[in-house]
């Protein structure tokens, strides 16, 4: 109701010095704004001032739906994609059927009911699970993980009790004094990250061969040992999380700039990504299991400038497939994704002598240094082409 009445020229002004405000105001790439799943002219005339700005501050996601989001909608965010990185795509029927219509998806593909949130995030590192782990898959998955699930849950349980019970953080902060956010929208994240290693480590120990995205027997592996955890994180009662049913939220956690060769969340490593069609049915299998948000990033060549419409079916069969959530670069971009936020290449240059332009530019400098994440593997987005291309 507030655009009835404005010609698209002054709601694009208004809105693009909105857009400049808040990169100013809040110079930090996990400021994040959602848009439909329905189409209008806010939506239509934000991807027009992205294009236009392309700054970081805010990252996007676009909320998909098969029978409410337009293609062309899905079109023009796919070409705002090629100037700024950015939206995200989101499978907004998994979504709701997760956390209802009253969600947010935020910048590290966090998923989390709006007025609500997590009151911790703890991390399961699958690999030194593996590491530590001395007998078969059957033994990891029957005793192992138990073993490590629960010492995790026990940080996460403490860590809530604390916040609630001796913090009184509900009973002092003002977003809950203002009714901005209410305890019984609250759950806990539970994330688990290094599957790729885990896999890979357990099939040596059985004697295979396979790796995880390039194997099915690997691939099959993988589900088996995220199943096991969902199952196990869903037994698990968390005090003062009735946001999720009495219970944390499992999360496909993306990594930090802190983490030494293990692979964030449920991805394939930096580097082995197989080609699109198989990548995406690898990891697709794993989604619906993580509402607090899972995320894998795809890297495609300038091919993709010519065939936007392939990139808009990709992103519908990914959905289709499913995917929760479908992120994808363009190579020769200015802007780097990294967990789920965006970087300039240019603002981590000399970052050590000359500072940052914003606060995660830090944590990007970081995660770079760590994970390399220029280097993903390639695709190319072109008929009968399935594979990333062989120089990279």
């Amino acid at each position: 109701p507030f655009v009835n009445g404005i010609s698209d020229r002054d709601l694009d002004e208004k809105l693009r010095r909105f857009w400049i405000g808040l990169d100013r105001m809040v110079p930090d790439a996990f400021a994040h704004a959602d848009l439909g799943p329905s189409d209008g002219r806010v939506v239509r005339s934000l991807l027009r001032v992205e294009r236009s700005l392309r700054q970081v501050v805010p990252n996007i996601t676009l909320r998909v739906d098969p029978t409410l989001t337009p293609d062309d909608l899905v079109y023009d965010a796919v070409t705002t994609v090629f100037q700024t990185g950015k939206p995200h795509f989101v499978n907004h029927p998994m979504m709701v059927a997760d956390h209802g219509e009253a969600y947010a998806a935020v910048s590290c593909y966090n998923s989390l009911k709006i007025g609500g949130g997590a009151h911790t995030l703890v991390r399961l590192n699958l690999k030194e699970a593996a590491v530590r782990h001395p007998g078969d898959i059957e033994a990891f998955l029957a005793l192992t993980l138990p073993h490590f699930v629960e010492l995790t849950a026990e940080l996460a349980e403490a860590r809530v009790r604390s916040l609630v019970e001796q913090q009184h953080f509900f009973d002092t902060h003002w977003l809950a004094a203002e009714g901005l956010i209410s305890i019984d929208r609250f759950s806990a994240m539970f994330g688990v990250f290094g599957l790729a290693e885990a896999v890979n480590l357990l099939m040596t120990h059985d004697g295979q061969d396979g790796r995880y995205g390039h194997d099915a027997a690997a691939n099959a592996v993988s589900y088996r040992i995220v199943e096991r955890v969902a199952e196990l994180v869903a037994a698990r009662p968390m005090p003062y999380c009735e946001g999720g049913g009495g219970h944390c939220y499992l999360h496909s956690q993306s990594g930090i700039d802190l983490d030494r060769e293990v692979t964030a969340g449920t991805r394939v490593p930096v580097g082995e990504e197989p080609g699109m069609l198989d990548h995406i049915l690898t990891c697709a299998p794993h989604h619906r299991l993580f509402p607090a948000g899972i995320s894998d990033v795809f890297h495609v060549d300038d091919t993709a400038l010519a065939n936007p419409q392939a990139v808009v079916d990709i992103i519908r069969g990914a959905f289709h497939s499913g995917m929760r959530d479908f992120t994808f670069n363009l190579d020769s971009n200015e802007f780097i994704r990294i967990t789920g936020y965006l970087v300039r290449k240019s603002d981590l240059i000399d970052i050590d002598t000359k500072g940052a332009l914003h606060g995660s530019d830090y944590l990007a400098a970081g995660s770079e240094n760590s994970y390399h994440l220029t280097q993903r593997a390639v695709k190319r987005i072109g008929c009968h082409e399935l594979s990333p291309r062989p120089d990279h």
